[in-house]
């Protein structure tokens, strides 16, 4: 509050986007089939309604199935980025960014730019958050090109448009890859294991799971959960 010296920066602190809408970094290898459980706003037994039944039960189900079966390998056609890495990539920016002196305004603005937004890796990150959550909003009159469980996170270039609009509309936020300082101590701790996935979470000191605890729905016969207090 020193009027003689500069307010500090804190542009990395101050996000724009829908804070009820994103993608935890644990769960966007998992095609989010939930998401096609819905109707399509005419009624349920409309044109729209049926076309998305159509394709839940359809080749949905069916790429699912052989991911499931091994006949489909998901992962190996997802983005190679790991998301923990990145996250911790992201962690150590912004902790030596805090290290730079507090007149430093413009050092600081400059070096997350540069480190953070500038970031290749980390944005090809946000662009399968996106993906994973533009799939519950996909639009009706694109149904046709809707991203499926083998290439939902390698889209087409007509793909990526409407996932753009798409983006734009809803102005999803990853709340661990926006604030990586504030998740670093509660972060999903994930492994692969034969029977799926093994997550790690945790609750609130009265016993109330988290939000990340709750969702998401799509991958409950896949997931194992184990408690921790915090």
């Amino acid at each position: 509050m020193d009027r003689d010296l500069p307010f500090e920066f804190l542009g990395h602190k101050i996000k724009c986007g829908n804070s009820q809408v994103g993608c935890w970094l644990a769960n966007f290898h998992h095609y989010p089939a939930m998401a096609w459980q819905r109707e399509g706003g005419d009624g349920s037994k409309g044109p729209w309604t049926n076309q998305i039944k159509t394709l839940r039960t359809g080749e949905v189900t069916r790429q699912l199935v052989d991911t499931i079966t091994g006949q489909l390998a998901t992962q190996d056609t997802a983005s190679q980025t790991d998301p923990m890495q990145v996250h911790q990539e992201a962690l150590k920016v912004l902790r030596k960014m805090h290290r730079m002196p507090v007149h430093q305004s413009e050092e600081r603005a400059k070096y997350y730019q540069e480190k953070i937004l500038a970031n290749p890796v980390i944005a090809d990150l946000k662009r399968t958050l996106d993906t994973w959550c533009a799939i519950w909003f996909w639009p009706l009159a694109k149904l046709s090109i809707a991203p499926m469980p083998k290439d939902f996170l390698h889209l087409s270039a007509e793909q990526q448009s409407t996932l753009q609009s798409v983006v734009r509309q809803y102005r999803f936020f990853h709340w661990e890859l926006e604030f990586p300082d504030v998740f670093s101590g509660c972060l999903f701790r994930h492994t692969r294991s034969p029977a799926g996935l093994t997550i790690s979470c945790t609750r609130f000191s009265d016993g109330t799971p988290t939000e990340m605890e709750k969702g998401p729905p799509q991958g409950a016969g896949l997931l194992q959960f184990q408690e921790e207090e915090r």
